[in-house]
């Protein structure tokens, strides 16, 4: 069980925010609402368009875009429990307040438009999410109101025109354009009322007026969860997680086999198997260096390197007895089959044949070397 539409914020926060259009489809249409709570009054319009999804003090709730009735007075609205959320409906095992957005920030308020309008809920949440700014009734606007671009509308930056949400009667589809409160006005038993003029206008009539400017948008407000909610929602994030974790295996197996089709990975590898086949990449012929260790014997072995060497280059300085050979180079190179050692002595070049011997997983040299003086011999070796 999910709450229906977008699961992530596009603007906002939990305070107040947008998460985007939900489709009657996914929540319920305003024939089946008004089926629901028993509301015949007015006439039906407008009954498949989306839902608006926000956030607000820390609840979920959805706002019809266009009104679903026309022709109605608040009265009319109240019967039924529908204007502050005495009438609740469960809808696919989630339960909601059906209830009128608040226009005021008091209840009663004090007066029709000005001041009493700043942050309430209608301003926070209806009008951020509009292309109309400057608005035509600034004095009902706070000065700190964000701008929420979204997508979904036709006007600047994606936000939603008075055609996309119609705020006047004159506008086509815009029977109901102004919208029923919950408030009424101090001393008198006139309600406050939204749009009809721009969605920034506010004005107060009696709760017994009817027209067809006058339209019901209602407010689904999520109430508390079922209580195996959270189990079921854990269980639908964990999935959720296995589906990503396996998609993002697949990339990365499918990352080292484009980079070396010669490692080999299993169906559904581990993360630990992805970690060795990337040790497995080969990135190149692989090389070492290092000084042979110094033996009694002239052979002296190196072990342990993780290839076999083609290519062998040693360099040692040897003395033998009063004479001294200085630069004495050994080489050996498998493709050309070049085993030798090179050194001068007493100004005549000498050649040493097969002097090296491969190892499985090193080489040997057989060094030119007399008694038992320290002989210090620098190496490199190739793949």
């Amino acid at each position: 069980m999910s709450i229906p539409g977008p699961q992530n914020l596009i603007a906002g926060d939990m305070q107040a925010g947008f998460f985007g259009e939900v489709p009657a489809s996914e929540l319920i249409n305003g024939q089946g609402l008004s089926n629901l709570i028993g509301l015949s009054a007015g006439v039906l319009q407008h009954s498949n368009e989306p839902w608006l999804k926000f956030a607000y003090e820390g609840k979920i709730q959805f706002v019809a875009k266009k009104t679903f009735r026309y022709n109605l007075s608040w009265d009319e609205l109240n019967l039924v429990g529908v204007v502050y959320g005495n009438n609740t409906i469960v809808i696919d095992g989630l339960s909601y307040k059906v209830r009128l957005m608040k226009g005021a920030n008091s209840d009663p308020a004090n007066g029709s438009s000005g001041e009493i309008n700043h942050y309430s809920e209608w301003n926070r949440l209806m009008l951020p999410i509009l292309s109309d700014a400057p608005f035509h009734n600034l004095n009902n606007v706070e000065d700190d109101l964000p701008v929420w671009n979204h997508g979904y509308g036709t006007g600047t930056d994606g936000r939603y025109t008075g055609i996309d949400i119609p705020d006047s009667p004159q506008r086509e589809d815009g029977y109901g354009s102004e919208s029923w409160c919950q408030e009424k006005v101090v001393g008198t038993n006139n309600i406050i009322s939204r749009g009809g003029s721009g969605l920034a206008r506010s004005r107060s009539l009696s709760s017994a007026y009817k027209s067809p400017t006058f339209g019901w948008r209602p407010v689904l407000e999520l109430m508390s969860l079922p209580e195996d909610a959270s189990l079921i929602e854990a269980t639908d994030a964990v999935a959720n997680l296995v589906s990503f974790l396996q998609e993002k295996k697949n990339k990365i197996g499918s990352a080292i086999t484009g980079v070396d089709d010669s490692v080999v990975l299993p169906t559904d590898p581990t993360f630990q198997q992805l970690a060795n086949a990337i040790g497995q990449i080969s990135i190149g012929k692989k090389w070492a260096r290092g000084i042979m260790p110094d033996t009694p014997s002239k052979t002296a072995e190196v072990i342990g390197l993780d290839f076999s060497p083609s290519i062998i280059v040693a360099r040692s300085d040897y003395r033998a007895g009063y004479a001294r050979m200085e630069g004495v180079l050994s080489v050996y190179w498998l493709e050309n089959s070049l085993n030798v050692q090179i050194y001068n002595y007493s100004n005549t070049w000498w050649v040493i044949q097969n002097v090296f011997s491969r190892l499985g997983d090193g080489f040997s040299l057989n060094r030119f070397k007399a008694g038992t003086e320290t002989i210090q011999t620098p190496w490199v070796a190739f793949e």
